[in-house]
């Protein structure tokens, strides 16, 4: 070992020694370190974008048969749409609901719906004068049939 020591130094180890200690092993080892990150990027943007493909599918089938749903107009339907809109947005489900209703039916029924409650406004005084004239009538029997016969 002695002799080792005591050789001279070839123009090819001093050269070696006096660069210093080269980052041979570091490169070596952060390489396939540096492959290793770069293949499980490459493998995960390629299953997330095989998930996104395989869920785009039952997610496109589903908002067409909503928009089916949507797009055919009726009273029930508009009040389903209308009560989960103000569902979601923090409001009365009811009112939601018949105001989705109403916009649901089509423009025929819309004119009778208001000229039904047209009309119920205009007869509401009538309607409360046969209620008054109907319990003065009642007041009048009852009264009637109350006093006993002398």
């Amino acid at each position: 070992m002695s002799e080792v020591l005591a050789q001279p130094k070839t123009s090819r180890q001093s050269a070696y020694r006096a660069a210093g200690p080269r980052p041979v092993q570091h490169s070596a080892a952060a390489r396939p370190v540096d492959q290793l990150t770069s293949s499980l990027r490459g493998l995960a943007n390629v299953l997330i974008d095989r998930g996104a493909k395989a869920a785009s599918g039952p997610v496109d089938r589903i908002s067409g048969k909503l928009e089916d749903i949507a797009s055919k107009e009726g009273a029930l339907t508009g009040a389903a749409a209308g009560g989960l809109k103000a569902v979601a947005g923090g409001r009365n489900p009811s009112w939601g609901a018949v105001k989705g209703a109403i916009a649901g039916l089509s423009t025929r029924t819309k004119v009778l719906l208001v000229l039904a409650l047209v009309l119920a406004v205009l007869l509401a005084p009538v309607v409360l004068l046969v209620l008054l004239l109907g319990l003065l009538v009642w007041a009048v029997v009852v009264a009637v049939r109350s006093q006993e016969p002398t």
